[in-house]
């Protein structure tokens, strides 16, 4: 009986004292603190300024960015390029800063969907078609498809809006 009252006297203790000091570790970890002052700016805001961007523009200069779509407006049509080439800049940054991180996050990307990939080919060939779902092959498409929409739409925007608007523009 003394031992399970010391266990949960030392339990709590732990909780009380150790729990605060684990989370003041964690808060204060770089990982945190991303967005350096005076060394990223606030895209965002940066461009809101300088473009002196309305709600209903900066969610159409924000998506034309994301998407790699074209604007009709001139000014926003500016603002899309700057915008985007800044992206552009800021990504190339992070990914110098850290070449091994991207090529070693690749590699298990690839390495994943190929043992996914494997396994699917398998369990149909063995008529395991249950092991086969749909849910097992999903994400792996989700998160292929974001990585090259991130990879593709701020070129494709400096593309579509650096000159004159085309006929055929949104």
């Amino acid at each position: 009986m003394i031992t399970g009252v010391v266990v949960a006297l030392l339990s709590v203790a732990l909780i009380l004292v150790g729990l605060p000091l684990f989370a003041w570790w964690v808060g204060g970890r770089a990982i945190w603190g991303r967005l350096k002052p005076h060394v990223e700016t606030d895209l965002y805001r940066e461009m809101v300024r300088r473009h002196g961007l309305r709600p209903a523009e900066i969610a159409q200069v924000e998506s034309a960015v994301t998407w790699g779509r074209e604007l009709r407006e001139e000014r926003l049509r500016a603002a899309v390029v700057e915008w985007a080439q800044l992206h552009q800049a800021t990504e190339r940054q992070r990914r110098d800063r850290r070449p091994a991180l991207r090529t070693g996050a690749l590699l298990v990307f690839v390495a994943w969907g190929t043992f996914l990939l494997g396994y699917v080919v398998f369990a149909v060939a063995q008529g395991r078609w249950d092991d086969a779902h749909w849910s097992s092959v999903v994400p792996w498409l989700v998160v292929a498809a974001a990585g090259w929409l991130r990879q593709r739409g701020p070129a494709r925007a400096v593309r579509l809006n650096r000159g004159p608007p085309s006929s055929t523009g949104g």
